[in-house]
């Protein structure tokens, strides 16, 4: 044997193709996962508000309702007068939670945002040591195939003398 077995470099040189794919697969592979994770939470964020909103308003529709027909009702009293005190207090009260809600949204959606932000340069600085890992793959597979192919024609073709 002459330098290595040409069997075994083509399977190097095999190996060498398969590797640079696969880095090529995993490094669009991650960058899809972290795409969805961002799309994810801030979507279920918005659908978190959303319900939460929809829920606030329904209660404050509600106790408009009544409030309505109190005031519609001929209703005077003490008890009248408990009942419209007790309104503007539940009204008071859904205004806190209101810009509690709109103030803690706020807020996750930033800490989102700097979570994108933190993904996204993960992934820049991931994707471009995989297209580095894949060049250099590349080039071992080159060089195996240069190796393997003078090998041959020294082997095969003898070595002609000028």
């Amino acid at each position: 044997m002459l330098g290595a077995d040409l069997g075994q470099m083509s399977d190097l040189a095999t190996r060498m193709r398969s590797t640079t794919s696969e880095i090529g697969r995993c490094q669009g592979s991650t960058d899809g996962a972290t795409r969805r994770v961002v799309s994810s939470v801030t979507s279920d964020a918005r659908a978190a508000l959303t319900q939460i909103q929809g829920e606030m308003s329904q209660l404050r529709s509600s106790v408009a309702g009544s409030l309505a027909t109190a005031n519609a009702t001929n209703w005077t009293g003490s008890n009248a007068q408990v009942f419209r005190s007790s309104a503007a207090d539940f009204d008071a009260a859904m205004q806190r939670a209101e810009a509690a809600t709109a103030d803690a949204f706020t807020q996750f959606q930033a800490s989102i945002q700097q979570m994108a932000d933190a993904l996204e340069t993960y992934q820049a600085s991931f994707s471009a040591a995989l297209t580095k890992a894949q060049a250099s793959t590349t080039s071992m597979e080159n060089a195996v195939v240069a190796q393997r192919n003078h090998l041959d024609e020294t082997m095969n073709q003898g070595m002609s003398i000028s």
